[in-house]
């Protein structure tokens, strides 16, 4: 007997053809490329607001300290020797401004003054000046030596204004603000004894490239004007810091601020 073998039974099979090939490929190639897209843009974005955190954290360290720093002004334990809270001699209207705070500590028992550097000054006249040094850095500068101690980096601008007072027919100062001058002509006016505040704006930058591409901008710091159009991001902190120690110094001498008080 012999037994015969149908393929009837068998279904014909067949392979993916080369059209459905490139097909799937080139389906994948897409997938591949949104998913590194959408990699990309996670990184940039976390970039970014990494780098806005830091910038952030600076501005406010900077103007916190600052502010401490100032309102000191023309502090003194002895009101028959008041100092004028700004020494415009350090203090200069230039490309990136400075200021320098004047203020007296008590050298009476055994105290150690030090300045914001921590130097030791003997005679308790501490004179702590805010400058943007060559690595661009906020630094303060104190008078009992050792060079400038930097605070914060990546500084594009540091500009100052100060709040000059209006002094009465009495000769005693109101305790307001008339106008606020840059120090090139508080010192043409010589209004350096009237100063009673100081307003401050700073210019942070981002540590290295995160936009996408270059972005034109202008920033306004205080009487200054920025224009910039690179990749970095950048914020401007301002704030006006009011000095109640020297209101009594724009008196103009120690007798007339204790009449005025």
């Amino acid at each position: 007997m012999s037994i015969q073998m149908s393929n009837k039974g068998f279904k014909k099979s067949s392979g993916f053809t080369i059209v459905e090939f490139m097909i799937a490929g080139t389906l994948g190639l897409f997938l591949i490329a949104g998913v590194i897209q959408l990699f990309l843009g996670s990184s940039q974005n976390y970039r970014v607001q990494d780098d806005l955190a830091v910038i952030q954290e600076d501005g406010r360290l900077a103007l916190m300290y600052m502010k401490e720093q100032i309102q000191r002004g023309s502090w003194t334990p002895d009101y028959l020797n008041i100092p004028p809270a700004i020494d415009f001699t350090q203090s200069l209207d230039s490309a990136t401004d400075t200021v320098a705070i004047q203020y007296n500590m008590n050298v009476d028992g055994g105290v150690t003054n030090v300045d914001c550097n921590g130097s030791e000054v003997l005679s308790g006249q501490i004179i702590n000046t805010f400058l943007i040094n060559a690595s661009e850095e906020l630094a303060c500068r104190g008078n009992g030596g050792g060079g400038s101690q930097p605070l914060i980096a990546n500084v594009a601008d540091f500009q100052v204004l100060y709040g000059v007072d209006t002094i009465s027919a009495g000769g005693c100062p109101s305790g307001k603000v008339a106008r606020y001058l840059n120090a090139t002509d508080v010192l043409a006016e010589g209004l350096g004894d009237q100063v009673m505040s100081v307003r401050l704006a700073i210019l942070l930058k981002s540590d290295s490239d995160v936009l996408p591409e270059d972005d034109a901008k202008s920033f306004q710091v205080m009487d200054t004007q920025v224009d910039v159009n690179d990749k970095l991001i950048r914020r401007v902190f301002q704030q006006t810091i009011f000095m109640p120690n020297a209101v009594l110094a724009t008196a103009g001498n120690p007798q007339s601020a204790i009449d005025c008080l």
